[in-house]
């Protein structure tokens, strides 16, 4: 590896074509010993296919505490580690920002590779002229609590960004559509 050993690797993954996986974050992935992913069972996959033969430690939203004890062991122990969520960039609306968090606060060295975040990447094909935007994540999945988030969005002077396409989010199991939860709080009577 060329890069240096002890050190936590933020690794993007491709949303949605392999192809979009940069050289240095497979290179990551191939030589280093441990990667810390959302779920191991999405991860292992992409990290067969690259040839890796990295042992992976499960660092999801209900273990992130856990995880990031182990990785800062690792990291202690000279080991590299690196960070990849199923999708995207790891602590952008997914599981590790905790983890990056409590490493730095060990004192542990954090490098961050550049890659896929699905909020940039639709901005950059929207055709906005703005040179500002709010990339907020996840609305709650309740309707009352989804409101008061977006009253805070609407007071801001920004294009808005939220993660995932807010139609997929309209499912009968759900009690509520947040399309309409937007139209709602978004409409000038409000």
């Amino acid at each position: 590896m060329t890069e240096e050993s002890a050190a936590l690797y933020v690794v993007p993954t491709p949303l949605g074509n392999l192809a979009d996986l940069t050289r240095r974050a497979e290179e990551i992935l191939r030589t280093v010993p441990w990667v810390a992913a959302e779920d191991t069972r999405h991860s292992g996959p992409l990290l067969k296919q690259l040839g890796a033969q990295a042992r992976t430690i499960p660092a999801h939203q209900h273990n992130e505490h856990e995880a990031a004890a182990r990785i800062v062991e690792k990291l202690r122990a000279g080991e590299a580690v690196a960070l990849i969520s199923d999708a995207g960039t790891p602590g952008i609306s997914d599981p590790g920002a905790r983890i990056v968090a409590a490493v730095r606060a060990a004192g542990c060295k954090v490098i961050p590779l550049p890659g896929p975040c699905a909020a940039t990447t639709a901005l950059s094909a929207s055709g906005l002229l703005d040179e500002h935007f709010l990339f907020y994540g996840f609305l709650p999945s309740r309707a009352a609590s989804a409101g008061k988030h977006w009253k805070n969005c609407v007071t801001c002077r920004a294009r808005w960004c939220f993660t995932k396409r807010l139609t997929a989010f309209s499912k009968q199991s759900r009690t509520w559509p947040p399309c309409l939860v937007i139209e709602r709080w978004s409409s000038p009577a409000n």
